[in-house]
């Protein structure tokens, strides 16, 4: 989790460095990338950043589904597309 936040925050501010932006539009979805970016754009603080939400990431299938879908690949009654798919 560290590893990749600070791993966002070296790639916004190697980004920023090249000198070439007037300001900043960062696009954030997740709690590792939104640290991440803020990290990274506090580097420049003289360059106007706008943080735009993307909006919340969608949850998908509940733990308990994806552990039913396991449970039934396990007994053979699910096949493995069923899986995959419970996995994404």
């Amino acid at each position: 989790s560290l590893f990749s936040r600070d791993t966002i925050a070296m790639a916004t501010a190697i980004a920023l460095t090249h000198d070439v932006f007037d300001a900043a539009l960062l696009l954030g979805v997740c709690d590792k990338i939104v640290p991440g970016l803020l990290i990274g754009a506090l580097h420049f603080g003289h360059l106007p950043c706008v943080f735009v939400p993307a909006g919340p990431m969608s949850t998908g299938m509940s733990n308990d589904a994806k552990s039913k879908v396991r449970e039934q690949y396990a007994q053979g009654l699910v096949g493995r597309e069923e899986l995959l798919e419970a996995g994404r």
